[in-house]
């Protein structure tokens, strides 16, 4: 016993390295983190979302390159409309109205798709607030508010959630990236409740 406590420590050495897996690795190993939690929609109104700072604190400091998501994507969304009969809570529970955003638009579901697509193909390094603008309202239009709820925030300095409680579910997410959509650009989505020209 004594003569292990006073061996030296020695370093820690995966069993696996995916560096000695090839002779030519080029650049650093990827990284990944996979975290779950339970569905915020779920917990209790005593939940403060001050809570979670910490933990965005040290996910803002590690830098993530790429974020996904857990979401239910616009056109299964219309999916799960067009079949609400065989699925009939989904579409309830996972999905929201894109109307509004359509309707300012003048896109259905997969017209604004296929214009999110052509948007991020031409995407410039250093895009203009407009065009921000412009295509988190198409991704909203699109039936992707998560995808849209995020250049909304960015857009509007973060104001869209600061201080507020997360909404339920994916309706809530979504009818509060429009209703910070209508704040913003009320020329576009008009005022709360009713979609502009």
């Amino acid at each position: 016993m004594l003569l292990a406590a006073a061996s030296p420590a020695q370093p820690y050495v995966p069993p696996f390295d995916p560096g000695k897996l090839k002779d030519h690795v080029a650049g650093e190993p990827g990284e990944a983190l996979v975290l779950g939690t339970p569905h915020l929609s779920g917990l209790p109104d005593s939940f403060d979302p001050a809570n979670l700072e910490p933990l965005l604190a040290r996910l803002a400091a590690w830098k993530p390159q790429i974020v996904t998501i857990e979401g239910v994507s616009g056109p299964d969304c219309e999916r799960l409309l067009r079949y609400k009969p065989l699925y009939p809570d989904a579409f309830d529970d996972y999905c929201w109205d894109p109307a509004p955003a359509q309707k300012a638009l003048g896109l259905d579901m997969p017209a604004a798709t296929v214009e999110a697509e052509r948007l991020l193909a031409a995407w410039p390094a250093e895009p203009a607030p407009a065009g921000r603008r412009h295509l988190a309202a198409v991704f909203l239009a699109g039936g992707e508010p998560a995808v849209g709820a995020g250049p909304v925030a960015a857009i509007t300095g973060g104001r869209a959630a600061r201080g507020r409680r997360p909404r339920r579910g994916a309706r809530g997410a979504a009818r509060h990236a429009v209703e910070a959509a209508q704040r913003e650009f009320p020329d576009r989505f008009g005022p709360r409740g009713a979609a502009g020209s």
